[in-house]
């Protein structure tokens, strides 16, 4: 089982991930490129592992077929109406989003110092302004990456994915 060939369009319709196999790539094919999972590169990332990428839409067949959810819908229907409660905590990537309030929810920021994108120093900025207003932050920044470096694996950024689950945890405690 898994997927061979890494055809890129063989995974997105394959049928073990139902309807949501859509959603394993950027929706808008103008923002990936490449026909395999091993030559795919994404519009804003810059940090790809072809075996890692590999790895993982392998893992989602192989449970999928074992009948195990991977694609969960997470929501109600009722709760996807336009009253929605504030979340326990951010976790962001790149975004040169500076407008901030005091009613913020608790922010994780992580971001590559090469990022030319959306620059670090904005999200700092952002993040001291929140932490002024007494709203939990956590920032860092990564030397020597630029925008979107995905999971971090092999570079200096990894391990992110355990501190942003970290600083979530913290916020949500009860």
């Amino acid at each position: 089982m898994g997927c061979p060939k890494g055809i890129i369009s063989d995974v997105i319709s394959e049928p073990l991930f139902g309807n949501y196999g859509r959603l394993i790539f950027p929706t808008d094919s103008g923002y990936f490129s490449g026909d395999t999972l091993g030559t795919l590169k994404l519009t804003w990332y810059s940090n790809i592992d072809p075996e890692k990428t590999v790895e993982i839409a392998n893992y989602m067949k192989n449970h999928a077929a074992k009948g195990e959810a991977i694609f969960y819908d997470i929501y109600t229907d009722e709760e996807k109406e336009d009253d929605l409660t504030k979340p326990g905590a951010v976790v962001m990537q790149y975004t040169g989003h500076s407008d901030h309030t005091e009613n913020d929810p608790p922010t994780y920021v992580c971001v590559g110092e090469n990022g030319g994108i959306a620059g670090w120093r904005a999200m700092e900025n952002r993040l001291e302004h929140l932490a002024a207003s007494g709203i939990p932050t956590e920032f860092h920044k990564y030397p020597g990456l630029g925008h979107g470096f995905g999971l971090g694996t092999g570079t200096a950024a990894e391990g992110w994915i355990e501190d942003a689950v970290s600083f979530w945890e913290t916020q949500t405690k009860y």
